[in-house]
């Protein structure tokens, strides 16, 4: 792919030397993408490592609040979250 790219610069009259540039101009940006790439797929396998254990911590604390719910030993408080008020 990219010799068809060379021999078709060169056939068009464009230089050695300067398709020499271009394909390293190309495989600098191709190679920065590249790199950006793998930097993001690094930040989010960090994210997801970090994540992992969390997610069984609030589950966990969700079983046990449930648990202590059914056993009785929740809040005593059985009335709503909170009271309206009348505003104005």
């Amino acid at each position: 792919m990219i010799r068809a790219w060379r021999a078709t610069l060169i056939s068009k009259g464009v230089s050695v030397s300067t398709a020499a540039k271009a394909y390293r101009f190309l495989r600098a940006v191709l190679m920065t993408a590249v790199g950006e790439d793998r930097q993001r797929a690094r930040a989010a396998l960090i994210y997801q490592h970090e994540a992992r254990g969390a997610d069984k911590r609030i589950t966990d604390a969700i079983v046990s609040h449930v648990q202590a719910e059914r056993d009785g030993q929740g809040d005593e408080d059985d009335g709503p979250a909170g009271a309206l008020v009348p505003a104005g």
